[in-house]
């Protein structure tokens, strides 16, 4: 017998004794939640771990992503697994219900994804990103482009990546050198180069939403000069 992925008694323990998380059901937001529904989130979790990304996390390992000159190819196992994620909901557990979220606290779903993290920390960096650029998105976007673009990454058709990193610039921001031009429709067209780019090229969804940091042409020198866009 294979040894468990996580001690349920350790999450449970910091859960609902070390961290109350159960006190939070008082608040509006958490209301419709209780001990049954967290322990929900974490079963659910549990399942997908164990019988969709335990089974391959050997294989993630000896097969890394490939490019043939046209495509990026990864093994199909991780796109069911990711699939079974998102079917779940639990690609943005936070997330508030109408945004297609559980709207659990962070805590209660960080003890849920915790099985995820252990067994295909690699594989669910995909979702994670995508994750972190709707929050982004919501946060300092406008109503347009919330509909246009986290939406479908919420609803898993879309990806999402952060293009920071430049071959001169490293992690030095100020001196990146990609310059952002505006053109007659309003949009901005883009020329530069990036690396590092994590989940920047796979077959996994139908567009990648990537967020690039540049410069528009006449702004300062230095970190307060640089804009952020998103590039389709």
């Amino acid at each position: 017998m294979s040894a468990p992925i996580l001690n349920r008694r350790d999450i449970e323990f910091f859960l609902y004794e070390m961290f109350d998380v159960e006190s939070l059901t008082n608040r509006e937001k958490y209301q419709d939640h209780d001990r049954t529904t967290f322990n929900g989130a974490i079963d659910t979790a549990q399942s997908i771990a164990e019988k969709y990304f335990m089974p391959i996390r050997q294989k993630v390992d000896a097969n890394e992503p490939t490019f043939d000159g046209k495509k990026i190819h990864l093994i199909p196992e991780i796109k069911v697994g990711l699939d079974a994620v998102l079917a779940a909901g639990l690609s943005a557990p936070t997330s508030l219900y109408e945004d297609g979220g559980m709207q659990l606290p962070m805590v209660a779903a960080s003890g849920a994804f915790a099985y995820l993290s252990a067994v295909a920390s690699t594989s669910l960096g995909y979702l994670s990103l995508t994750h972190a650029n709707c929050n982004l998105i919501e946060a300092h976007g406008t109503k347009e482009q919330i509909e246009q673009w986290v939406k479908p990454m919420r609803e898993g058709r879309y990806a999402g990546t952060m293009a920071m990193t430049e071959p001169g610039a490293g992690s030095g921001l100020a001196d990146l050198t990609t310059t952002a031009t505006k053109d007659d429709q309003g949009n901005y067209r883009l020329t530069g180069n990036k690396i590092f780019i994590s989940g920047g090229d796979h077959d996994l969804n139908e567009n990648i939403i990537h967020l690039v940091l540049a410069r528009i042409k006449g702004a300062p020198k230095g970190i307060k000069g640089i804009s952020l866009f998103i590039c389709a």
